[in-house]
């Protein structure tokens, strides 16, 4: 191996061991993996969690006998509303005014 060969040689090894560095220096080490495991929840924080979503999921869970008199109410409420919101549709076809101003409707 002649000198040139060696040089380029060490600067390939080099160029890959900063490589190896930096990617060593981007991990985690064994301080920060246990810090992060002394914060994470332990399974009695988790089952207190899930019995106040179950709590609260109770309190919103209506009977059926109250779903169904609550869905004849607002059906009530929108066949009222629906009755006093009736229109029609009228064409004007030909285009031409009566009396000069008016609109004929036709269909």
């Amino acid at each position: 191996m002649n000198k040139d060969q060696f040089v380029n040689f060490d600067k390939t090894l080099e160029e890959k061991l900063n490589d190896i560095v930096k990617q060593l220096a981007r991990k985690s080490n064994i301080k920060d993996v246990c810090a992060l495991l002394d914060m994470k929840s332990n399974t009695e924080e988790v089952n207190k969690a899930l019995d106040e979503i179950h709590e609260e999921m109770d309190k919103q869970v209506v009977t059926k006998t109250e779903l169904n008199d609550a869905l004849t109410e607002q059906n009530a409420i929108n066949e009222a509303l629906c009755a006093e919101n009736c229109s029609a549709r009228w064409l004007w076809k030909s285009g031409e005014l009566q009396n000069g101003f008016a609109i004929p409707w036709e269909i």
